[in-house]
C-alpha cells in the first residue's frame, strides 16, 4: 500500500473513533461497562492512529528536508604529536 493510502486510512481510523467517542457520550451509553469498554477501545485506536499519522508525517518532511549524500569526502582526522621524554 503506497504512503497517502496509508494516510487515508490513518485519518478514517482516527475521525471514525473521535465520531464513535462522541456518539458514546452524547447517546449516553458511557454509563454502562460496554459503553465505557467500547470509549476506551476508541480512545486507544485514536491514539494510535495519531500516534502513526506523525510517525508518517516526519518520515516524509525528514527525507525529503535532508537528502543524504553517498559520495560524502573522508573527514579529515586532526594528528597531534606528542613529544616522548627520553
Amino acid at each position: 500500500m503506497s504512503e497517502r493510502g496509508l494516510l487515508v486510512c490513518s485519518l478514517t481510523g482516527l475521525v471514525g473513533a473521535l465520531v464513535v467517542g462522541a456518539w458514546l457520550i452524547t447517546t449516553g451509553q458511557v454509563r454502562t461497562v460496554d459503553g465505557l469498554f467500547l470509549l476506551c477501545s476508541c480512545g486507544v485506536l485514536a491514539f494510535a492512529s495519531l500516534l502513526y499519522l506523525r510517525y508518517l508525517i516526519k518520515s516524509v518532511t525528514g527525507s525529503a528536508a535532508a537528502p543524504r549524500r553517498e559520495n560524502a569526502p573522508p573527514r579529515a582526522v586532526a594528528v597531534s604529536r606528542e613529544r616522548v621524554a627520553s
